[in-house]
């Protein structure tokens, strides 16, 4: 399956990797344990890799699009040109505008950087 590469969020072990699959499905791609990826992964932002992927084991809300990633051939880096907004807005993605108070029933959270999160309880 063929995906975009849409973030790419440091934590404190990996890395988070958002996607966006040519079906319009979101992804957060993990390794083939199911941990996060590595600081030293490959992806990045506005990348097309054609992965093979099974659903990862353990999906607790709110992260119920869980992949791991069992195999990675990377196929192109899109257009430079281009803002991921645009990108997206190409894609047919619909993009929240409003306060992000709203988004998750009211239960999204803010650590003291600024990131937002959703509490596991």
């Amino acid at each position: 399956m063929n995906v975009l590469i849409v973030a790419k969020t440091h934590l404190t072990a990996g890395v988070c990797i958002g996607a966006l699959a040519e079906n319009g499905r979101f992804l957060r791609l993990m390794d083939e344990t199911g941990a996060h990826q590595p600081f030293n992964c490959p992806y990045e932002i506005k990348q097309v890799w054609e992965l093979t992927l099974r659903k990862a084991n353990n999906i607790k809300p709110p992260h119920v699009e869980d992949v791991k990633v069992l195999h990675k051939e990377y196929k192109r880096t899109l257009v430079n040109g281009r803002t991921m907004f645009q990108v997206l807005e190409k894609c047919n993605v619909k993009i929240w505008k409003g306060n992000p108070d709203v988004l998750f029933d009211g239960n999204l959270l803010w650590t003291a950087k600024g990131s937002g999160y959703v509490p596991r309880q």
